[in-house]
């Protein structure tokens, strides 16, 4: 039952943290304007995409992470560790098309 818990749990502050906060995009922000970071590639010039810090701006990859990372903390094993990883990108996937 635990587990259940911290899939949503790990989807629900990944997503949250990435997709709503929109904290990451402004710290990427910063980061160029203050460091010159991503400013002398030339590739930056043909996209219009917005410049990104993965895995912290992506709501799928930040709630596998931080699943994967909580589960490895509280000693679960590895390839049960992945699946609740995995668990929580799928729950991510749910949240972004139903919100």
């Amino acid at each position: 039952m635990s587990e259940i818990f911290l899939i949503l749990g790990s989807a629900a502050i990944g997503f949250s943290f990435a997709e709503v906060s929109m904290i990451p995009q402004a710290f990427a922000l910063w980061l160029r304007d203050r460091f010159n970071i991503g400013k002398s590639l030339d590739a930056y010039k043909y996209l219009k995409t917005p410049y990104r810090l993965k895995p912290f701006d992506c709501g799928y990859c930040l709630s596998f992470w931080v699943a994967f990372l909580s589960a490895m903390y509280f000693n679960y094993n590895i390839l049960f560790s992945l699946m609740i990883g995995f668990g929580s990108s799928i729950v991510a996937i749910t949240l972004k098309k139903y919100l």
